[in-house]
């Protein structure tokens, strides 16, 4: 997968330039349908994307080099990013459509 073999190459540039690496992982590792996410929550990837973001994480704690993961939230909102449905769901009910529902 092309997260994982990027990180693998950051990191070995990380190491050989004694470099803090600091790695944008996603909250939603968690699962999607978890509702409340903190610090005991348990590691539920169930997506191909979220699995990759695990396998990564643990690529990094095992590569000796100094590291900072952020498992960070989607941004939701009128003025989110195109990629989450949420966000398009909003624009649209804001442009006078409807909402489209994907998936179950």
């Amino acid at each position: 997968m092309a997260n994982i073999a990027a990180t693998a190459s950051l990191l070995t540039l990380a190491k050989q330039m004694d470099a803090h690496f600091v790695f944008a992982s996603a909250a939603l590792i968690a699962g999607k349908e978890s509702r409340f996410i903190n610090s005991d929550t348990k590691d539920y990837p169930d997506t191909p994307y979220m699995r990759s973001k695990l396998i990564s994480e643990n690529l990094i704690s095992c590569s000796g080099v100094k590291y900072t993961t952020l498992r960070i939230g989607g941004i939701y909102g009128r003025a989110g990013p195109n990629h989450l449905g949420i966000n398009r769901a909003i624009r649209d009910v804001m442009m006078g459509n409807p909402p489209e529902l994907v998936g179950s």
